[in-house]
């Protein structure tokens, strides 16, 4: 269904999200939003989270990388009595992307330790509602202190600008053009056929997204999103 037009004039009103005039043929087809829109068809309105892990020494450049990271669980809440108990969940695999070195690796359950240690000797992390899951489930393995890692929650900073949280699935149709390949459901059921290449390579794909969010974010200072009443709008960040 065709968004629903934006015929009000543009007024500014700060902090808070932008109106964007929905452009009739550029999410037609799912075709990637690449450029900001601009022009005419642009109007600004309104606004309205055991062991130590020092089982491994880090490299020495731990500390210099950005690492980019999302995780899939072995159980889902259902099956462990709930989200708060996250850390019952268990890890299936995560994904971890180092973007100034362009290297990805792969953890496996086994591996949930070196994870921990990456991840706490990175300069710093950036994912999706890692804060309040992943880091959480990881704290299953090891009593490990993530409040002392530098992340970016990109959820976080949805919710801290909005007062409500988005899909990250929402926000890569209406920023990127692009949807989701599956979802968590869908991840556990492939934990309990053994299909770990499908798996990795949902997972991967989120990391990925996320990754191309932040970009265009820090690129243009802003993500889309839709409001309740179907109005395309710009989500101002700045992160860097």
């Amino acid at each position: 269904m065709p968004p629903a037009p934006v015929t009000e004039p543009a007024r500014e009103i700060r902090p808070g999200p932008m109106v964007v005039e929905p452009q009739p043929s550029s999410q037609q087809g799912g075709e990637a939003a690449a450029q900001p829109p601009s022009g005419p068809d642009v109007g600004e309105a309104g606004a309205d989270a055991a062991a130590s892990p020092a089982t491994r020494a880090p490299s020495p450049e731990a500390g210099e990388r950005d690492l980019f990271f999302d995780l899939e669980t072995l159980r889902s809440a259902a099956e462990v009595g709930g989200w708060h108990r996250a850390e019952e969940m268990g890890l299936a695999l995560a994904c971890v992307y180092d973007r100034g070195r362009d290297r990805w690796r792969t953890y496996r359950e086994a591996e949930a330790r070196d994870l921990i240690i990456d991840l706490l000797s990175a300069r710093r992390v950036v994912g999706f509602n890692v804060r309040r899951f992943d880091y959480r489930v990881l704290q299953g393995y090891a009593d490990a202190d993530f409040s002392r890692v530098a992340t970016l929650d990109l959820l976080d900073e949805v919710y801290a600008t909005l007062g409500f949280r988005l899909s990250l699935a929402h926000l890569a149709e209406e920023t990127l053009g692009e949807g989701k390949s599956a979802d968590g459901l869908q991840s556990l059921a492939w934990v309990k056929e053994g299909r770990w290449d499908l798996i990795e390579a949902y997972c991967r794909r989120d990391v990925e997204v996320t990754l191309r969010l932040y970009e265009y974010g820090r690129q243009h200072g802003h993500l889309l999103f839709r409001d309740r009443s179907g109005r395309r709008l710009r989500l101002p960040v700045s992160w860097p």
